[in-house]
């Protein structure tokens, strides 16, 4: 299993509308092929959305459906982003 975390920065006051365009994604991402979950969390900062996904392997969260899910969500995403960090974890057996 994977899991995929990205603590997403939001323009101040932005984070409201940031959060509508990310709920709408993280409901098409859920429908990709090997994806077991996906959530929105808050870290306790006020201009950070985290986006947590669990995959059934990495080739299905960097297959061409997750790829599709993201651009369709990107442009409505984009005005109230500022930048992110991916953290990938590995299950080890």
């Amino acid at each position: 299993m994977i899991l995929q975390i990205v603590t997403n920065k939001v323009k101040a006051g932005k984070v409201a509308a940031y959060l509508e365009a990310a709920k709408s994604f993280i409901a098409d991402q859920k429908q990709v092929p090997g994806c077991i979950a996906a959530q929105i969390y808050g870290n306790g900062k006020q201009d950070e959305v985290v986006i947590a996904s669990s995959w059934e392997s990495e080739a299905a969260m960097t297959s061409q459906y997750a790829n599709e899910a993201f651009l369709k969500h990107k442009d409505f995403m984009k005005p109230y982003f500022i930048g992110n960090e991916t953290l990938i974890l590995r299950e080890i057996n």
